[in-house]
């Protein structure tokens, strides 16, 4: 469903989808997202939200410690919270699958083109908010202790700003983005732990951040959320190059509107970008998790009967 109103030359003018999620149900997830990988982003995702329910336990068992009060707390709050967004992040990458499923089988059409870029979109903005949210838990991990802490507040200083990174804080300045130079400020701190347990619990992190993937998924969101988006293909656009040709010594503009090619096939590249960061990033939380019983104890947390 969608309204559709066409140029003179029959090319679509506008498309105005009146849904993105392809319609008609189900039973069986397509090939495309029923591998093996595509089963980790779920099962991580599962496994994060569960720790919510050791939200006051943990944190106990690091008050006991001696650990400030609310920051364990804060630590598995963000767990949660990440796993959240990343079952967010593999429902996009489903709905982006059928939609190519559906494109496969019927006759090319705008509205379907636009809508599995727009499902590609979104997947890849919940891939950036877990990653986000992965960096800062990985940072309020190693403010557990408090000498890490303090390295990190002037690391992460700049001027005319400084973090504390206090538990429940709405400050921007306490919260970070996954980029290469945070990755390597955490990374830095972690190794001054000298700790092994704790230099390996950052290390997907900073493997994740500094990553050709991550770097990918960040530059195709900064040019569609920042500057100018190009349309969907199929539709009467405006390309990102001038209209104007040098012939002799005039300026010639010709009317009409060429072929338009240049995203003729953006919504696939946008799906398969937000994927290659979703499955790394994936990856990561799940070596995170796996190494974060060895680390916490170094770090001020609960301690955790190692096997």
């Amino acid at each position: 469903m969608g309204e559709i109103l066409s140029d003179a030359g029959g090319s679509p003018a506008s498309v105005v989808p009146m849904r993105l999620a392809v319609g008609g149900t189900r039973k069986r997830l397509p090939r495309s997202v029923a591998d093996e990988d595509h089963e980790r982003v779920a099962k991580q995702a599962g496994e994060w939200q569960q720790t919510a329910g050791n939200a006051r336990s943990w944190e106990l068992g690091a008050v006991v410690r001696g650990t400030d009060r609310d920051r364990c707390y804060e630590l598995v709050g963000l767990m949660a919270s990440a796993g959240e967004q990343l079952a967010l992040a593999h429902a996009a990458a489903v709905e982006v699958a059928l939609w190519r499923d559906v494109r496969e089988k019927a006759e090319p059409d705008p509205a379907h083109e636009m809508s599995m870029r727009a499902m590609a979109e979104a997947q890849s903005l919940f891939v950036i908010g877990t990653g986000h949210g992965l960096a800062n838990l990985t940072v309020r991990a190693l403010c557990l202790d408090r000498k890490l802490r303090a390295d990190l507040i002037k690391r992460f200083t700049h001027i005319g700003s400084s973090p504390n990174f206090g538990p429940f804080s709405e400050k921007p300045v306490d919260w970070l983005s996954m980029n290469a130079k945070t990755c390597k400020k955490i990374r830095a701190v972690a190794k001054a732990s000298a700790a092994q347990e704790v230099i390996k619990l950052v290390e997907p992190v900073a493997t994740l951040g500094k990553g050709q993937p991550w770097r990918n998924l960040v530059d195709r969101r900064g040019e569609d959320f920042h500057r100018w988006r190009p349309q969907s293909h199929g539709i009467e656009c405006v390309p990102r190059t001038s209209p104007w040709k040098q012939k002799d010594k005039s300026q010639v503009l010709k009317l009409g509107h060429p072929p338009y090619e240049e995203t003729a096939k953006r919504a696939d590249e946008t799906a398969r970008v937000a994927t290659e960061a979703m499955l790394e990033l994936a990856r990561s939380m799940e070596a995170f998790m796996d190494r974060w019983p060895a680390a916490s104890g170094h770090l001020g947390g609960p301690r955790f009967k190692l096997d």
